[in-house]
Order: structure tokens, then sequence, then C-alpha cells
């Protein structure tokens, strides 16, 4: 498992390709920074539900979307459990990034390789982060 950072924040992974912003977090105090950075008034729940992981979509007229996902980390999650929270929250990454793009199904080979990376980007968090 990852070691804890001195300064929490969060991973924001580089997305050129699509229309977003896209962020990772297992920290509860960098979640609740960077929604009061991105001017989110209203409470938001780190991990809303009882799985651990959630992602969350921030939106702003004129804004590109940001999505964060935050996965719950304890001494007790199991690397299988970490596996399939990370595989859950990118599927619903996935289908934001193309609601957003305009592309209603997409399948095969691409939606392969977004998976694959998302759920990349979400581990190397966990593990690495």
């Amino acid at each position: 498992m990852k070691n804890k950072r001195d300064i929490p924040f969060i991973t924001y992974f580089p997305t050129s390709a699509f229309p977003i912003y896209f962020g990772v977090t297992t920290d509860e105090v960098a979640f609740n920074k960077e929604l009061k950075r991105l001017g989110v008034e209203e409470e938001v729940k780190f991990a809303k539900f009882a799985h651990g992981g959630c992602t969350h979509f921030i939106s702003k007229v004129g804004e590109s979307l940001t999505i964060i996902v935050t996965i719950s980390v304890d001494d007790n999650a199991s690397t299988p459990r970490l596996v399939g929270l990370a595989a859950h929250e990118a599927s619903h990454v996935w289908d934001r990034i193309n609601e957003e793009m305009g592309c209603a199904a997409p399948g095969g080979e691409h939606s392969a390789y977004g998976l694959q990376w998302i759920t990349q980007c979400i581990s190397r968090e966990i593990w690495e982060g």
C-alpha cells in the first residue's frame, strides 16, 4: 500500500484527448480542500457509499467538467477489493467522458483502452500515491 503524504493533494491526470479534468484521491482532507478551491459550496461526502469509493462530477457553466474519484483506503482493504473499486469507479468516469463527447455507444477496443487507462490512474493513486 502507499505511504501517506505530508501535504494532502489530489493527483490530476493528463486528459488532453478528453474535454474534462480527471483527478483521484484517497485523502478526505485533500478532497475537501479541492472542493473549496473549485468553489463548491454544498457539502459533498468523500466516499458516499459503504463500499468505499465514489466518483464526483463537478461542473460549472462555461467551464470544463471536473471528475474526482475518491477511494477510502484503510489497513484492512484487500487488494481484490481495491482493484474492484478502481474498475467500478473507472466505469463511471468512462461513461461520463463519453457522454461529454456525445459518444452514445462506444465499445470494443476504444472502451477497453479507455477503461484500462482510467483504472490504471486510479490504481496508481491507491498504491503509489
